[in-house]
């Protein structure tokens, strides 16, 4: 570690922080890596033979703030309804947006709200050991922005047909577009 820092003319703290920081990710990843494969091996182990038979090993990699997570896991065939499945997914609750892991996937949201899709890659890349596009970026936040329409659009159908319950109601209803509050009493 000293080595790297002193091959440098001048050294500098912000550029240790940095060292730093990408060495302690790569043990954050081969730790998660390990706990994942090892607990992979304890589900092949105690599985239900009956109802899942092993097919293949298979490798995953999931985008994360620490950088590509690569790691092997085995793909189960249900006996009884003939669909494949990972094991180590549905134990995980592994949910993913694509490849990227949805601690990511947040970051990138909140740096997107802020600043344009190719700010956001460059500070996402500043701020993680991860590397991202602008047009992934763009990707990520045109998928939230449908699946929030789809909730919204499924509140006012449910609004439409009266079927919200709620015991709140409010007597005074304002509305602000560009600092300016608009009438919309009676």
């Amino acid at each position: 570690m000293n080595n790297i820092i002193l091959n440098h003319d001048r050294v500098n703290f912000n550029e240790i922080e940095k060292v730093v920081f990408g060495i302690v990710c790569e043990a954050g990843l081969s730790i998660v890596k390990g706990l994942m494969e090892n607990l992979d091996e304890e589900l092949f182990n105690s599985r239900d033979k009956k109802k899942y038979r092993y097919k293949f090993k298979t490798q995953k990699t999931i985008q994360t703030v620490m950088g590509d997570l690569t790691f092997q896991r085995r793909y189960y065939i249900d006996k009884h309804t003939r669909e494949g499945i990972c094991l180590l997914d549905n134990i995980l609750d592994l949910d993913t947006i694509g490849r990227t892991s949805l601690n990511l996937v947040e970051r990138i949201i909140d740096n997107a709200v802020d600043n344009s899709y190719r700010e956001s890659a460059r500070k996402i890349e500043n701020t993680t050991v991860t590397k991202v596009s602008h047009q992934t970026i763009k990707n990520k936040v045109d998928f939230v922005g449908t699946a929030i329409e789809k909730l919204e659009n499924v509140r006012v159908e449910k609004y439409l047909n009266n079927e919200l319950k709620g015991e709140k109601e409010s007597k005074i209803h304002f509305e602000e577009k560009d600092g300016v509050f608009l009438r919309i009493q009676g």
